[in-house]
């Protein structure tokens, strides 16, 4: 089976993360969000692998190559205005001539791809979509099963009284080729709101495939954030994490003398403290410095960002090369964008 991984997007509700970096490419426990998916893909064998490219391709480009360094082979495909869901599969039709899974390229998941393509191949689909429960499912669209498993309701966004279902759309899909015939060219076209209903209309056989699985979408910080503290709290199979410590460190990192870490805390290649600093629940990406005396909490740190002595950085996240002088307070809910200095 091939995959495709849809990261066409600009990824607007992870700004500023996402101005200089493309979502996909943000780091998780000091690696990038990509590659986990690639290496999970793997696992289970799939070797043939479509990256369906939209913002800052080529920091994408430039890392993966060709997928030879990851045992895969990449295959690019470059949306020049954003086609949405649909519109990117059908973009990428040329390489997908057989089975394939379709995966949205925020979404983090433990699902097992190999029982999932046996209840696809089971059943005798057009397209089998993984259907995870979620507490509130009127911030997403529900999908209303059959006891077979067959899909007879798609419901976007509904209001609490119309909700019947707990179970959302993963963005995580098998699909067959033959799919493709019903998506338009060169089109905005979604998948989610489009074609999948439109396939109802036609009677075609679209299944849901019930997991509880570990499931995150990682669209915005707060939920970044908690990806991070799932991996280090043993949620989810793709992580061992430490027996006693939330926390992840590269092993460059130089520390001050007298530095405390508390709770969730992640700190990059490179990164530099003063003494007495101290940082609790908070992210710090590569080549990040943090001045003496200075406390970091609730927040996330891009590359290459200076913090000054004596600060206190609280519930903020900072895109890249930003720069803090000393005895400065940024507070909670701040969004500092790369390249700004504050002083």
């Amino acid at each position: 089976m091939k995959a495709l991984i849809l990261i066409g997007g600009y990824g607007t509700r992870l700004e500023p993360l996402t101005v200089a970096t493309p979502k996909s490419m943000v780091p998780v426990m000091n690696q990038p969000f990509l590659e986990w998916v690639i290496r999970r893909l793997t696992a289970f064998g799939i070797k043939q692998i479509v990256l369906s490219l939209g913002h800052l391709p080529d920091l994408i480009l430039n890392y993966f190559g060709q997928g030879d360094a990851f045992g895969v082979d990449i295959k690019y495909v470059i949306e020049n205005t954003p086609l949405g869901t649909g519109g990117g599969i059908k973009n990428a039709g040329k390489y997908l001539d057989e089975t394939f899974l379709v995966i949205n390229g925020d979404v983090f998941t433990d699902i097992d791809v190999a029982l999932m393509n046996e209840y696809h191949h089971r059943t005798h689909a057009l397209a089998t979509i993984a259907l995870i429960p979620v507490d509130d499912p009127s911030r997403y669209g529900v999908i209303e099963t059959e006891n077979t498993g067959r899909v007879k309701r798609f419901l976007e966004k509904p209001a609490r009284e119309e909700i019947t279902t707990n179970r959302i759309n993963a963005g995580f899909i098998i699909m067959e080729p033959e799919i493709l015939n019903f998506i338009p060219e060169n089109k905005k076209y979604s998948y989610e709101k489009e074609l999948f209903p439109s396939l109802l209309e036609m009677n075609k056989a679209i299944f849901g495939y019930k997991t509880g699985e570990y499931w995150i979408d990682i669209g915005t910080p707060a939920s970044y954030f908690q990806l991070h503290k799932d991996l280090l709290s043993g949620r989810s199979r793709q992580y061992n994490p430490p027996v006693k410590y939330m926390n992840h460190s590269d092993s460059s990192v130089e520390y001050g003398d007298g530095f405390c870490s508390k709770d969730t805390v992640v700190l990059g290649k490179g990164c530099v403290t003063g003494p007495k600093v101290c940082v609790q629940d908070s992210i710090l990406w590569e080549e990040v410095t943090v001045g003496a005396n200075t406390t970091i909490t609730n927040s996330i740190i891009a590359d290459k960002c200076r913090i000054g002595d004596n600060c206190l950085i609280e519930g903020a996240v900072f895109g890249q090369k930003v720069s803090i002088g000393s005895n400065v307070n940024i507070s909670a809910g701040s969004l500092i964008y790369p390249d700004s200095i504050i002083c």
